[in-house]
């Protein structure tokens, strides 16, 4: 990929393609543990990324937001 640099490289490796991160969609039982960590770690996600070994840390932080967005709209 001449056109990027390594670091964009390596980003993306790590983001989306290791194959060590599942890319399957969260299960119910996923969302329901990742918002019972999340409250009890304070949002600490060093700490919460290792409840959950086999998911990107950065997807962790992104459905739990998406999460939180939905729990908004519904009013709970």
């Amino acid at each position: 990929m001449p056109s990027r640099s390594c670091k964009l490289v390596m980003d993306k490796w790590n983001r989306s393609l290791n194959p060590i991160y599942s890319t399957q969609p969260f299960t119910t039982f996923e969302n329901e543990r990742l918002l019972q960590v999340v409250n009890d770690r304070q949002q600490k996600w060093k700490e919460i990324a290792k409840e959950f070994p086999l998911r990107n840390p950065r997807s962790l932080v992104s459905k739990y937001s998406d999460l939180m967005k939905e729990r908004t709209s519904e009013g709970i």
